[in-house]
């Protein structure tokens, strides 16, 4: 009976410790991580930093980072300029053309509002609107 009772313990043990191990997920991130939020009533910007061990640094960068994104959704101002040059010499010709193509945005935003944030094991995303 002792040993009857020793071979079931002996095998449950083993079959226990053969049972797959699961990875434990967190919650699912929100709609707004993989897919920027849209719409005609606000500006939104959505950034994200790779975590450190310096949590203020991290999430400052995140925080920049969604700054820049509604930023460069307001407010984009393109200048460009084009130079041809032509020289003619004892019935050569040739030309020269240049252009220069520069994106600028302003960056100085007021009166915006974090929505949420949200983190993973390695990122932080935070999600600002205007």
């Amino acid at each position: 009976m002792r040993t009857k009772a020793l071979v079931i313990l002996t095998i449950s043990v083993l079959l226990s410790a053969c049972g797959g191990s699961k990875k434990v997920q967190g919650p699912p991130p929100p709609d707004w991580v993989p897919n920027r939020p849209t719409s005609q009533l606000y500006y939104y910007g959505v950034g994200a930093a790779r975590k450190t061990l310096d949590v203020s640094q991290y999430q400052q960068a995140a925080r920049q980072n969604a700054l820049a994104d509604m930023a460069n959704e307001i407010s984009i101002n393109i200048s460009s300029n084009s130079v041809i040059h032509a020289f003619e010499s004892n019935l050569n010709f040739t030309e020269d053309f240049s252009s220069t193509i520069r994106a600028q945005t302003q960056q100085d935003l007021e009166g915006y509002e974090q929505v949420d944030s949200w983190d993973d094991v390695n990122n932080y995303w935070v999600y600002y609107r205007l």
